[in-house]
Order: C-alpha cells, then sequence, then structure tokens
C-alpha cells in the first residue's frame, strides 16, 4: 500500500466577520434585539475578561453580551488552566477577535514600490515603515462554563438606580433651558422659538425611552445663540 507524499490540504482561512454576523442574526432568531440587549442582567457589568478585567468593545462585546450568560466574566482555555481551573467538557466557547498594528521597517529602495502599490508610507528616526494591520481570533468560555471559578460568581452587582428620576433631576438641572411643550407625534428643536417639541408621553414605551428623547433635543439647544451659540 503506498503512502501519500501530498501535502495536506490548507486550513480555509476562518471568516471572522461572517462568523459575527451569523451570531448576530441567530440571536435575532431567538428573539433577541441586540440594540434592547437587557446588560443588567449580567450583573450591571458589561462583558470582561476575567484575567486582565479588561472589557469587551465592539463586537466583541455584542456577541458576549447576546450569548445568554447572567455572569460577565470571560476566559480562554488558557487562563482558565492558569488559574488551576477547567472548562467544562463539551463546553462551547465564543469566538472573539483582536486587531494588531505593527510597523513593517522599509528600505529606501522599497518605499517607492510600496507607495505605489498604495501603502501608506509613514517615517520616524528610524527610517520608513509602513503600519500593517492584522486580526487574531481567540475562543472564550463564560465563567458559568468553568469549574473552579466560583469566586467570579460572586462578583459584586452595580448599584440599583432610578432611571427615571436621574434622568428627570437632570433635565430639571438644565440652567436657562428651553421651553419644553409636549403634543404631537414629532420630536424637534426650534432654535427661533426656542423651545422642544415632544410627543405626548403616551406614545412612548417607557419613561427612559421619553427621556433619551428629550435629551437628543436639548442638545441641540445647546447651541442656540443665547448658550454655546455654534
Amino acid at each position: 500500500m503506498g503512502v501519500s507524499t501530498s501535502a495536506p490540504p490548507a486550513r480555509a482561512r476562518r471568516d471572522i466577520y461572517r462568523e459575527s454576523t451569523e451570531g448576530v442574526l441567530a440571536a435575532l432568531e431567538r428573539g433577541t434585539i441586540p440594540w434592547r440587549q437587557p446588560w443588567s442582567a449580567q450583573q450591571g457589568i458589561p462583558p470582561r475578561n476575567a484575567a486582565s478585567g479588561r472589557a469587551y468593545r465592539g463586537v466583541n462585546f455584542l456577541a458576549l453580551a447576546l450569548a445568554g450568560y447572567e455572569s460577565p466574566w470571560w476566559l480562554t482555555f488558557k487562563q482558565a488552566k492558569d488559574r488551576g481551573a477547567s472548562v467544562r467538557r463539551g463546553a462551547h466557547g465564543m469566538t472573539i477577535v483582536k486587531w494588531t498594528h505593527s510597523r513593517r521597517r522599509l528600505s529606501e529602495e522599497r518605499v517607492a514600490h510600496a507607495r505605489a502599490a498604495g501603502q501608506r508610507v509613514e517615517r520616524d528616526e528610524h527610517g520608513a515603515y509602513v503600519v500593517q494591520v492584522g486580526v487574531r481570533h481567540y475562543v472564550v468560555f463564560n465563567a458559568e462554563q468553568i469549574d473552579g471559578v466560583e469566586d467570579l460568581a460572586s462578583a459584586p452587582r452595580a448599584p440599583t438606580w432610578q432611571p427615571e428620576a436621574a434622568a428627570a433631576a437632570i433635565a430639571a438641572g438644565y440652567q436657562q433651558p428651553p421651553r419644553i411643550r409636549e403634543g404631537g407625534s414629532r420630536a424637534f428643536y426650534q432654535p427661533s422659538g426656542d423651545h422642544v417639541q415632544m410627543p405626548d408621553r403616551g406614545r412612548f414605551a417607557s419613561a427612559t425611552a421619553w427621556h433619551a428623547t428629550l435629551f437628543h433635543e436639548l442638545a441641540h439647544s445647546t447651541g442656540h445663540r443665547f448658550r454655546l451659540d455654534r
């Protein structure tokens, strides 16, 4: 029986963008709307890496916030092992991405070639270089999938707060505010009359939504000539 000497097929390059999009679409199909994600369900803390303490951002934040876990803490397999913990058998992790930036030095002979190729050539005290942007992907597991991290389960919850009372206090603290009128179905700021028009409160699903719209229009009013004059 002969032995094949051909090289194994190269691993297909992962399409992180496609995977992220599919994850969001899957969440939508489950009935989770990303921009209405109840983040307070995660102890009031954004998804964070338990080893570094850093909060995830961008698409990583979205993917992990939609994962459906109450714990905000995440670890890679190695990070869990380094803590003496272990990821449970059969646990499925979440893929996150990390953008990297590095400098590739250029000889003076390669500068013109790089520019002709559409690359942006920069210079510093060491000479010419181009910035290379790359992306790495990692798989992380939620603390609820890891044995030996009970301390993360007892992470302090964010203090409770009253959004309606706090929002009302902010609006009331506006110095020399515009007039606020309510009625109809439109929201806008009118500079000539220096007033904010708000729809009837009954049209809003919540007091929070009402105040969010009010603050948006009040932000426009700060440009009035009696205020920032911009």
